[in-house]
């Protein structure tokens, strides 16, 4: 090698900390090397068969060869491992190169930090642990924006030796004719880019940009079992953070975090299941329901051309409110019931604004239904629910068919506008959760003389199910419909995914003419609080997954499934956070209603939850909050209070359960003498 004078050097580990590939660890390139080989027209026994004989090809070869050994040596013992022909370990080598090539991006700030220190004056160099030929490291390096001409580049192949054992500093320095005065050495491992150049009398900093997080180690370690489709979506995380590291240093690393290695992996699972089953049905449109379809929309639109698909993707501007009144022509008992009485605070008030009514407008009904005006905002309990409606269906039912009628005109208008009264077969979209939108959507066309969607996508379906004759609901992590599903609901899991697709937009209440074009009518209210806590920030960072993940879409399966995966980031994520994603994350505000929202980790107050003891109904928190955020949060007295509720509340269950036995026994007793 050259002797080059150097008098202050600063070099840099390559892998992980100026450069980094698409996948989340190194061994995952083979599932890649795998199906390129496969497209060649190699057998070897699948992807997982290549994948643990490459791991074990690099071991052997090493502990045969030590630091020298090469990629040659490794294809070498490759193919002998698999019983392949030794003239295919060439082509081996080239498939294994050429996926690098096309896997490896810059780490921004780690460029960054190389033009910094070149900015000084000081020779760089790049120094790496790789069996990778030399000019290969040195393209990928080039081709990243990192190295340039007159920089200087070594390999463990050809040193003979290791950082992690510190003689590669000792190698390199030989290298030179005279030690540096200054010598930095920047890398990812703290062993060997810091302790053992520290050990040689280097100045080792540690760098710990390309490492994976604990939810991009989640979905590493699913790569077999899909077949190195989720080390895809671990390595998309950890390239969205450097990215925002750069981009957008205003979003937090903790907020950050949560967005790329588990918001954005879990809603790009479900989209790309979506567009699958669409796909099998027949669907060439696919319609995503207002508000939580906008952001799976986004997605779907930067993933589709990685996918190869020709697919008509719409947004559907419509809620439970806008389809309800417009999918009774007669008033409908259980449609009504499976809207009404999911507030926080249910009122009359707010029972009524479901179908266009006003208290003030109906008070002598309510009155002899023993509601006066008293009690039109006090909060419902269940049995109240169910009487308002009994009311609609009976002495109202007259006045809600009226407010119907005035409002299918207008819906059919929009329905016809965006195409669903043609007869393209077409798939919906929703976030879920007991299928009542589409339930909704399919009465109203049927009643404008429409076909009901080919086939609904639902994140998740819970009970009770609803009367799906005619139609084909889906849910995807779960489906309690059905009993089927790759994950089981926990503890308010619906509000993490709702903030995750939080809209931009206001609800959508029904729909106008404006010219020759029906609109939708949008409520103002509500999104400009999480507009202001940060939601643009979660669509960026989303935004910037789905265009790292794209160009990889056709390396492997996109459509293997990875529901385990993503769904035990996102419950570690939300039955497990750190303090720090508590502070990031807990002041996402949920949107109740167009007047009322607060923070997800938002408790009750003491005085609240003394209220709800004595109510016999003990609680914490409010509805769609996030149970460890909310713990967190809490005062200790209150979480004393809260544990004392829920042991009073558990001896009060066994105590029950000790009457209904001791019932029963009586009850067999009884019919022992009777007999």
């Amino acid at each position: 090698m050259m002797r080059i004078q150097v008098d202050k050097l600063v070099t840099f580990d390559c892998f992980d900390t100026v450069v980094t590939r698409a996948v989340g660890e190194p061994r995952s390139v083979s599932y890649l090397v795998a199906r390129r080989l496969a497209e060649l027209g190699h057998e070897f026994g699948g992807a997982e068969v290549f994948a643990s004989a490459r791991v074990a090809a690099e071991d052997l070869t090493y502990r045969r060869l030590g630091d020298r050994y090469t990629l040659s040596d490794v294809m070498r013992q490759l193919v002998d491992l698999l019983g392949l022909d030794a003239e295919v370990a060439p082509d081996l080598e080239r498939a294994e190169l050429d996926v690098e090539r096309s896997i490896t991006r810059a780490v921004p700030a780690g460029v960054a930090q190389v033009e910094a220190a070149r900015a000084t004056g000081a020779q760089i160099g790049f120094l790496s642990d790789t069996p990778l030929p030399r000019a290969f490291v040195g393209e990928l390096l080039t081709t990243s924006g990192a190295m340039r001409d007159g920089d200087l580049l070594w390999v463990s192949n050809e040193l003979g030796a290791g950082k992690d054992r510190g003689t590669a500093f000792f190698e390199v320095a030989k290298s030179l004719p005279e030690r540096p005065r200054k010598w930095e050495h920047y890398g990812d491992n703290p062993r060997g880019d810091v302790r053992m150049a520290r050990l040689s009398g280097v100045a080792g900093q540690w760098v710990s940009r390309g490492r994976l997080n604990r939810y991009e180690k989640l979905l590493e370690g699913a790569a077999q079992s899909t077949g190195g489709f989720s080390s895809l979506l671990a390595g998309a995380s950890r390239r969205t953070r450097l990215v925002l590291e750069v981009e957008r240093p205003d979003i937090d690393g903790d907020r950050a975090t949560v967005i790329a290695g588990v918001a954005a992996p879990t809603l790009v699972g479900y989209v790309l299941w979506c567009l699958r089953r669409a796909q099998r049905a027949g669907c060439s449109r696919v319609y995503f329901v207002a508000r939580d379809g906008e952001v799976m929309l986004q997605i779907a639109r930067r993933l589709i051309r990685g996918l190869g698909l020709e697919m008509d993707l719409r947004y559907l501007e419509g809620s439970r409110r806008a389809w309800l009144l417009p999918s009774m022509g007669d008033v409908d008992a259980g449609r009504l019931a499976a809207v009404l009485g999911r507030e926080e605070k249910v009122t009359v008030r707010k029972c009524l604004e479901w179908v266009d009514l006003l208290p003030e407008d109906v008070g002598q009904v309510l009155s002899e239904a023993g509601l006066p005006a008293s009690v039109w905002d006090a909060r419902l309990d269940p049995p109240g629910v169910s009487r308002m409606v009994d009311l609609m269906t009976g002495a109202l039912s007259e006045r809600v068919a009226e407010r119907s009628r005035a409002r299918t005109a207008a819906t059919q208008d929009y329905l016809r506008q965006e195409g669903l009264l043609e007869e393209t077969p077409f798939a919906v979209v929703d976030i879920g959760w007991q299928g009542t939108v589409g339930r909704l959507l399919t009465a109203v066309l049927e009643r404008c003389g429409g076909q009901p969607p080919a086939v609904e996508c639902y994140f998740g379906l819970t009970k009770p199910q609803h009367d799906a004759e005619g139609r084909d609901p889906r849910g995807y992590m779960y489906d309690e419909w059905r009993g089927t599903g790759a994950g089981t609901r926990f503890v308010d899991d619906w509000v993490a995914l709702e903030m995750f697709a939080a809209p931009t937009h206001g609800r959508v209440g029904g729909y106008e003419r404006d010219g020759n074009v029906v609109r939708p009518i949008r409520g103002d209210a509500g999104p400009a609080h999480a507009l202001e806590w940060g939601l643009e920030a979660v669509r960026h960072g989303i935004d910037v997954f789905c265009d790292e993940l794209a160009p990889t879409l056709g390396l492997l399966d996109p459509y293997v499934d990875v529901r385990a995966a993503t769904w035990s980031a996102l419950r570690t994520f939300w039955l497990l956070p750190t303090a720090a994603e508590v502070r990031a994350w807990g002041d996402f505000p949920f949107e109740e209603d167009d007047e009322l929202h607060y923070a997800i980790a938002e408790g009750l107050s003491g005085r609240e939850v003394l209220a709800s003891l004595r109510a016999r109904s003990p609680r914490l928190r409010r509805r769609g909050t996030w149970p460890a955020g909310v713990r967190a949060r809490a005062s200790r007295p209150v979480r004393a209070m809260d544990r004392g509720a829920k042991s009073i509340g558990e001896l009060a269950g066994k105590a029950a359960r000790v009457q209904m036995f001791a019932m029963g026994r009586r009850r067999v007793a009884r019919r022992g003498r009777d007999a």
